[in-house]
């Protein structure tokens, strides 16, 4: 069967593989040790599928088609302009001691998404077009038009449907994560504050209690010695600025 030329590379892929290079970059930005380690997992990955796809297609008893030589030759630009993108942006971060750079804890968790996303995304559609195209196309394999029902097609369709079905996963995931976790941040930002009122109006009463004691009881002390204050001078500094707030107040 020829390969259906209607499964070109040239747009969404290309989409895919600028937005793996510029995640990479941003990554490298933030986090060397991270960007190293997505960078490995992103070699590692491709030249496995690259080299196990040239291998098999090293035959002269399998031709590629020459419509499928041209698109070879475009998916391969894509993989090697993400790879070197975010191999050079970790290299000159590296050699220029650059960074890293610090972010929010939002701006972390959402640029991890998008690397976790835009990496799966990629190498799944990697996977589609150097494992599952070739064989379901006659290259590697009678097509399943000229072969139907034998028993490596469940298997191949079983790699399909797990490999795709775990980018949809993972991409939903991160989706839902990032707002899961602002919202989680929000919440914890709001008790932090809730404490910290609760804490100045315990210090606040304490303040005005202590202050009220003094004037009602005076403590009796030798002459010539400091008296020693029933606060802290922290505590002081409170009680003195809620009266400076206070008498601000009174004016306005």
């Amino acid at each position: 069967m020829a390969y259906s030329q209607r499964m070109k590379p040239k747009h969404a892929m290309t989409f895919q593989a600028a937005t793996v290079g510029t995640v990479l970059v941003l990554l490298a930005l933030v986090g060397r040790s991270e960007a190293a380690y997505a960078n490995g997992v992103y070699i590692v990955i491709c030249g496995g599928l690259y080299g196990s796809y040239r291998i098999m297609t090293r035959s002269p008893f399998r031709p590629i088609p020459p419509h499928r030589q041209a698109l070879d030759t475009l998916v391969e630009r894509q993989t090697l302009g993400a790879g070197a993108a975010g191999l050079l942006a970790l290299s000159v971060v590296s050699l220029a001691d650059l960074g890293p750079y610090h972010v929010t804890r939002i701006l972390a968790v959402v640029l991890a998404a998008a690397v976790i996303g835009a990496l799966i995304v990629f190498l799944s559609s990697l996977v589609d077009w150097w494992w599952i195209l070739p064989r379901i196309s006659g290259i590697l394999r009678p097509a399943p038009c000229q072969c139907a029902g034998g028993e490596s097609w469940p298997g191949l369709t079983s790699i399909w449907l797990f490999h795709r079905g775990l980018a949809t996963i993972v991409v939903s995931g991160a989706l839902t994560a990032v707002p899961a976790y602002m919202g989680e941040l929000h919440q914890r930002a709001y008790r932090d504050r809730l404490h910290h009122s609760r804490g100045r109006l315990r210090r606040h009463t304490r303040c005005v209690l202590q202050r009220c004691h003094n004037r009602a009881v005076p403590v009796s002390q030798p002459k010539g010695t400091a008296r020693r204050p029933c606060l802290s001078r922290h505590e002081i500094r409170v009680c003195d600025g809620y009266r400076g707030e206070r008498r601000k107040l009174q004016a306005a």
